[in-house]
């Protein structure tokens, strides 16, 4: 990958992590208390802990266009050179959860946007409205057709997962769907990313 490209896509991610910064407490303070579909509050997190989203949303943004991709020397003798490049992959469409919904999103728009990808994220159908207003945010620093945003029910997210045009898949969220998610990217052998909840057992003893 060309260090200058690499260069400016780390530079857009930390203008969109600036302005990100700077948007996150007047928009806290403009989300309509009386509303329960505003993001934050269309999934019942607390004004402080959403503003605490916000800011490890911005972070993470400055984290990722401090990310290097050098170009990785095998071999360098007299009987050969060998390089391993990375290259863009065709657009990967990626599915968030309901509990972090702005983090989330950020966490797998930034790093693939970095490495020169087009992406398609897919928000929990419970939290759609976060992420709709993170490309809001984001729609006039980022090329048109470089991050697409689309919301919708669990019928949309398998038609995604099935396309035959697209050969990478990133999905957190239940162990359920996971399954699903993996068998759709089976028949094409897409790659396939997945970061699953379960259920967390205990143990609990008198004291």
């Amino acid at each position: 990958m060309p260090p200058r490209r690499h260069t400016r896509r780390g530079a857009a991610i930390s203008t969109r992590a600036a302005k990100s910064s700077t948007n996150a407490p007047p928009r806290c303070k403009r989300i309509p208390r009386a509303s329960p579909k505003r993001s934050p509050l269309e999934q019942g997190k607390p004004l402080a802990k959403a503003a605490e989203e916000l800011m490890g949303t911005a972070i993470w943004c400055q984290y990722t266009a401090s990310l290097q991709m050098p170009k990785e020397v095998l071999q360098n003798t007299d009987a050969g050179r060998i390089e391993i490049h990375r290259k863009p992959s065709a657009s990967s469409p990626r599915f968030t959860p309901w509990n972090y919904p702005l983090m989330l999103a950020m966490w797998k728009i930034a790093p693939p946007l970095l490495a020169g990808n087009t992406v398609v994220l897919k928000p929990s159908p419970f939290t759609p409205i976060t992420s709709l207003m993170l490309g809001e945010i984001l729609r006039d620093i980022i090329p048109p057709g470089v991050l697409n945003i689309v919301s919708g029910s669990d019928e949309l997210g398998a038609m995604m997962t099935s396309h035959r045009f697209l050969e990478k898949l990133s999905f957190t969220g239940s162990v359920a769907t996971g399954k699903k998610v993996a068998a759709a990217g089976a028949p094409d052998l897409k790659r396939v990313t997945l970061e699953l909840g379960g259920t967390m057992r205990r143990s609990c003893f008198p004291t």
